[in-house]
């Protein structure tokens, strides 16, 4: 049975749910984690980002365009246990750069960091757990591949975790200290490792870190809107497979699973389209809803 979005049936607004598919092999050994493009990307609050967080590097790089100070921001998929990191264990990371211009007038001096963040992707609310320093700027030459190594600034908390369900977050945090790169120069992500950027979380593996692989992360049915009628039922809309049978599941306690129950079922139109109404819903200060397939 597949779960698809949760929505709470009052004023309090919309939650969004991730289905993921079977985990992937062990991370690279010493936490190496590659900075990758993923097509269908992974589901985030209101959002899908196709710039991901995986266990395994690519085979072709991919340029991110670099015209002046910016932030690149990379989630794994959701964590399917709980990780838990002493302040022994050190977070580090490699940033790549390339620079096509063809003379030195195109030159450029940057700094760099890395901030690793536990992501909840229900609220869309980041933690910030550690960062990297931000070491002296580094000078990208002209026709030139450029790589730097970051190293993990002092701690923030003796202890740092993202609980299961959560991503893990990355945000590098590129500045243009000096010069003009023009169009020319490029954060390089999603190539072999030792050629792209990577980050290490942690540096000194004490628990694995262990997330599904972005790229089979498969976006549910979602629950595109909630109204309510003149009597406060409450309409559910939604996108779903094309005639598809779904069931209508709801509960008060989102803090207990087995509180679930299937408040109906609705078949969805040629289009996709669903529709259902909960007439139940005036006897409810609060509810939350999901779609399920049988």
């Amino acid at each position: 049975m597949k779960y698809s979005t949760l929505l709470i049936a009052t004023f309090l607004g919309m939650l969004r749910g991730v289905q993921a598919a079977p985990q992937p092999p062990p991370p690279h050994p010493n936490g190496l984690v590659a900075l990758r493009y993923e097509t269908s990307g992974v589901q985030i609050f209101n959002d899908i980002s196709t710039q991901v967080i995986e266990n395994a590097f690519g085979t072709n790089s991919i340029g991110l365009p670099f015209t002046g100070t910016n932030t690149y921001d990379f989630y794994s998929a959701p964590l399917a246990a709980a990780v838990t990191f002493p302040n022994s264990d050190k977070i580090a990371g490699v940033i790549y750069m390339t620079n096509a211009a063809l003379t030195a007038a195109n030159d450029f001096s940057v700094s760099a960091s890395m901030l690793f963040y536990d992501c909840d992707p229900l609220t869309g609310v980041d933690t910030l757990l550690v960062q990297t320093t931000q070491p002296p700027q580094h000078l990208v030459h002209h026709r030139k591949l450029e790589h730097w190594k970051l190293n993990r600034a002092p701690g923030l908390h003796s202890t740092f975790s993202i609980p299961a369900g959560h991503l893990l977050h990355i945000a590098v945090v590129i500045v243009l200290r000096a010069g003009d790169p023009g169009s020319f120069a490029q954060l390089v992500i999603n190539g072999r490792c030792g050629a792209s950027t990577a980050a290490s979380f942690p540096k000194y593996v004490s628990l694995p870190v262990d997330w599904p692989t972005p790229s089979v992360v498969q976006v549910p049915s979602q629950i595109d809107s909630l109204t309510f009628t003149p009597d406060r039922g409450a309409v559910i809309t939604a996108d779903g497979d094309p005639e598809a049978t779904y069931l209508i599941q709801a509960t008060s306690n989102l803090g207990d699973n087995s509180s679930w129950i299937t408040i109906g079922s609705v078949d969805a139109d040629i289009d996709g389209s669903i529709e259902f109404t909960d007439t139940d819903a005036v006897n409810h200060p609060y509810r939350y809803y999901r779609l399920t397939t049988p």
